[in-house]
């Protein structure tokens, strides 16, 4: 006994496998690819330069007065003028409120101003030893406010996400109370560029360009000379500084992520990249909201599961031959949706990068899909052949649907003389089933074929060139044989081939009247038909 399949649980399954899925963390990585695609880096802008100043990753208080001092020297070369004098200076440090060596530092900051370069520094948001923010964080995380707030021109964070060649971060930072932190790429940008964002609370996403580029503008300070950061030798070198923006930081800073070490960049190589990006503003705005990725997944796998259904509905060989390709192309239908979505975004200067766990939902509810309507199929047909012929139709046309013209010959030739001639025992007329007519959309296709030609007293194929190659024809002629061998139906096939055609063995023993050699076909067809409506009656009575 087949039961009847429930959609419900088949929606239950499709919800506990998008939870699991949605649990796993490989498919993030992918939609971090997908971002990285949608937004193509430009060469890194020509007026960015990094100073590398090599640093332990945390400066303990006996190692800061080198560091300071050496921070200081490399300040005062930059106001000397001796490379030119920068546009911006942007130090990626955040600056401690360690009174050790802050006086020199401040005057040699000051010297850089004086020269008319502006001058930024980056800012640590984070409550000390945790990865949550905290609005109190000038003082939690030992700031100078007396140089941040007095001295330098401006500060933001500096926080990226990276995996994939592409680096995400928030154009402003919200820590809480009201308070709310620009990436120093948006404040730098704003002041000088005249490059905004659009919404203070969205993210900015960017591809991060060939480290070859970015080492071809980057210099390292060591023992008070420049030298090329990519070459080991130490050979000194005369970077142009002048109208530059000039980025400051720790060479060997690595993003603190679990991601294979060739996929990692230096901090300040991803901040020159970001700062690239708003210069040639070819910045893009990231749309990752939670709401849209539980809307477009939850209606794009519905978008799937319709078009399954009305592929299904509408097209006989799918339902009875490959019923899983109904789902299949709803679901290649639906993932062209999600590509035009994403497509339409990025021509607004929106990212959604977000189309992994779309695109599984996609499948997910196509595989369900799928499962249901196999299983309904199934239990379709079981329950078909315990129907017992009710007496629905007295005839059954069986034919190919292949041409028109041939379509157009059935209904001329066979279905109207049955309808206006033949006749029942009682006299009254005949009720012929005829698809074109017959079968409503919203019908289960399997089930009500299955019924109708089961109910039949008669079954007449009209054996066409392509007939027996036709999954439908075979469908529809498997059911009528079942019939047939049980007493409750006759079966009088009309031959409409003059080339010959191989039949089956199954059915090769049954007659059939000749269309084309027998000029009189029709009238022979109601005589047949008549007399085989009337041995069923009587087989009905004995």
């Amino acid at each position: 006994m087949i039961a009847k399949p429930r959609l419900a649980w088949y929606v239950l399954a499709y919800l506990g496998l998008m939870a699991a899925i949605a649990l796993l963390t490989p498919w993030r990585h992918v939609d971090w690819y997908v971002a990285g695609k949608l937004s193509p880096p430009p060469p890194l802008a020509s007026n960015i330069v990094f100073l590398g100043l090599t640093s332990p990753a945390a400066i303990a208080e006996s190692e800061l007065a080198n560091y300071r001092e050496r921070l200081s020297s490399l300040l005062r070369l930059i106001a000397s003028g001796q490379y030119g004098r920068p546009m911006v200076l942007l130090l990626d440090i955040r600056i401690r409120s360690s009174q050790t060596g802050l006086e020199q530092l401040t005057q040699a900051i000051k010297a850089v101003q004086d020269g008319g370069t502006k001058v930024y520094a980056a800012v640590d948001p984070f409550q000390p030893g945790t990865t949550e923010f905290n609005p109190d964080y000038m003082v939690l995380n030992e700031h100078a406010q007396s140089l941040y707030q007095d001295v330098l021109d401006g500060s933001g964070h500096t926080l990226m996400q990276w995996l994939w060649q592409t680096a995400k971060y928030d154009a402003y930072l919200d820590i809480g109370d009201g308070v709310s932190i620009p990436a120093v790429a948006i404040k730098i940008s704003e002041d000088f560029f005249q490059y905004p964002v659009v919404s203070s609370q969205r993210s900015i996403v960017i591809q991060v360009g060939p480290r070859e580029d970015f080492l071809q503008q980057a210099y390292r300070f060591e023992a008070g000379t420049l030298s090329r950061l990519a070459d080991t030798s130490g050979k000194p070198a005369k970077p142009d500084l002048n109208g530059k923006l000039l980025i400051v930081g720790n060479p060997q800073e690595k993003p603190p992520a679990e991601f294979p070490e060739e996929l990692k960049r230096p901090g300040p190589e991803l901040l020159a990249w970001a700062l690239s990006a708003r210069i040639s503003r070819s910045t893009a705005e990231l749309k990752v909201e939670p709401w849209l990725l539980v809307a477009y997944t939850l209606g794009l796998s519905g978008l799937a599961c319709f078009l399954a259904r009305f592929l299904y509905l509408r097209s006989p060989a799918l339902r009875s031959r490959y019923p899983s390709l109904a789902p299949l192309a709803g679901g290649a239908l639906a993932l062209l949706g999600l590509i035009f979505v994403v497509w339409f975004l990025r021509s607004l200067n929106f990212i959604y990068p977000m189309v992994t766990l779309v695109a599984a939902g996609i499948v997910a509810a196509s595989v369900m899909t799928a499962l249901y309507l196999k299983r309904r199929l199934q239990w379709a047909l079981f329950h078909a052949e315990r129907i017992e012929s009710t007496g629905d139709y007295d005839v059954f046309i069986s034919y190919s649907r292949t041409e028109p013209e041939h379509i157009a010959w059935v209904a001329a030739n066979v279905v109207e003389p049955l309808r206006t001639q033949a006749r029942k025992p009682d006299g009254s007329p005949l009720k012929v089933f005829f698809d074109k007519e017959s079968i409503r959309l919203g019908d289960d296709w399997p089930t009500r074929v299955a019924h109708d030609v089961n109910s039949s007293r008669v079954f007449v194929p009209i054996y066409s060139r392509d007939y027996f190659s036709k999954p439908v024809c075979k469908y529809e002629m498997e059911q009528a044989l079942k019939m047939y061998v049980m007493l409750k139906n006759l079966i009088v096939p009309v031959m409409r081939s003059q080339e010959p055609i191989a039949i089956p063995n199954a059915y090769d023993g049954i007659n059939y009247i000749d269309a084309i050699r027998e000029p009189e076909f029709a009238k022979r067809l109601v005589e047949r038909v008549s007399q085989a409506i009337a041995e069923v009656e009587l087989r009905a009575v004995v």
